[in-house]
């Protein structure tokens, strides 16, 4: 069967109704990117105001490094 009006407004539905979940996945996606770019993506592309510069140019060595101190 054919449902114009599921086809317009179902994926806005969808994504309004899945609103109150944000906050489960919103936290644990944030770390996830940031670790991906602190890792993977050059300092001179990604400069993270929240981290430790020493996290951006060594990495998790960086990172275990800064704990230490």
């Amino acid at each position: 069967m054919y449902a114009p009006g599921m086809l317009k407004f179902g994926p806005s539905v969808v994504g309004l109704a899945l609103i109150p979940f944000m906050p489960l996945f919103d936290e644990p996606a944030e770390h996830a990117i940031d670790k991906f770019f602190v890792n993977y993506v050059p300092p001179a592309i990604y400069k993270p105001k929240s981290l430790n510069p020493e996290w951006v140019k060594f990495g998790e060595k960086g990172r275990q490094k800064a704990k230490e101190e």
